[in-house]
């Protein structure tokens, strides 16, 4: 067979629409060689025009060459298909399942000399594992940093929570305590004062020991002393009281203020047998300092009982 009728078999089968040339290897390396050999005899003519035709069966034959280098790299891909259009350029189209990969095209670079036209993989760039790796891989990582420790606010919240509970347990329970321990009935509460003086008449009735009694706080004009009473004040001796406990007591002293301590209007108070702590009661009469009745009117009953070092004050209704 001659060359040339060689080569337009040759190029029917490479770029004809029943292409069959992928398949044989020894074919497309054929259709190089005799591709070559066309273009060398272009190039060996003579005339004005020579220049012209050089440069464009230049280009041809790159572009066929490059045509059949990339149909033998991508020979054992039954999807690439080879197309040339009538102007000589070249260009693969890729067929698939999906219509998106149907419409895919490859255009000319018309940045290489004349008509050059690379055929490269874009396709296998495109490839998904190709795709999924990018700068957005890279940004992912922090948030695991971020959720490893709690936030600062977090933290300062959970301790704000914690204090609050502690605090409200804390205010429920003197609430509670305050509740319970409330009396309407307690008016005062009187503590000891060894700084004020002892009444007069106290210290000349053989009640007891002065140098043992105990002076509590004044309430209304009211002075109250708490003592334990002596063996001579009971009718008895020192020595046959030894094993009976000593009576204490808690006297109340008042009056009309025309004297100071006491030492004019009345004189009353209570005691006990020495086990539990005195209590005395008084009803309230225009003999009381007027400082008391501005308080507490005619007829109210005082209960005065002492609860160790203190004396609490409870005042009834005449009703």
């Amino acid at each position: 067979m001659h060359d040339a009728d060689e080569l337009a078999a040759l190029r029917a089968r490479a770029y004809g629409r029943h292409a069959d040339i992928f398949d044989d290897t020894a074919a497309l390396h054929r259709l190089r060689e005799l591709e070559e050999q066309a273009a060398g005899v272009r190039e060996g003519g003579a005339g004005h025009g020579a220049g012209t035709a050089l440069s464009s069966g230049s280009r041809t034959s790159d572009a066929h060459d490059s045509a059949a280098d990339d149909v033998t790299g991508r020979s054992d891909r039954p999807d690439a298909l080879l197309s040339v259009a009538a102007d000589g350029s070249a260009g693969f189209a890729t067929t698939a399942a999906g219509p998106a990969d149907a419409e895919r095209t490859r255009a000319p670079d018309e940045t290489e000399t004349g008509s050059r036209i690379r055929i490269r993989g874009e396709a296998s760039d495109a490839r998904p594992e190709n795709i999924a790796a990018g700068p957005a891989d890279h940004a992912v990582e922090p948030a695991d940093d971020a959720q490893a420790e709690p936030r600062p606010f977090t933290r300062r919240l959970a301790a704000l929570w914690a204090a609050s509970v502690v605090v409200a347990s804390v205010i429920t329970g003197i609430v509670v305590a305050t509740i319970v321990d409330y009396d309407p009935t307690v008016v005062a509460t009187l503590h000891e004062a060894p700084h004020l003086d002892f009444p007069e008449n106290f210290e000349n009735a053989p009640l007891g020991d002065p140098a043992d009694a105990v002076r509590f706080e004044d309430y209304l004009g009211l002075t109250l002393v708490g003592f334990e009473m002596n063996a001579g004040a009971t009718g008895g001796s020192a020595e046959s009281n030894d094993a009976v406990p000593t009576p204490r007591c808690i006297t109340i002293f008042g009056g009309d203020g025309s004297d100071s301590l006491g030492a004019s209007g009345f004189t009353t108070g209570g005691c006990s047998d020495g086990v539990f702590d005195p209590i005395a009661e008084v009803t309230v009469s225009a003999d009381f300092p007027e400082e008391l009745q501005s308080v507490h009117e005619i007829g109210t009953t005082l209960r005065f009982a002492q609860d160790g070092d203190r004396v609490v004050v409870r005042a009834g209704s005449p009703d």
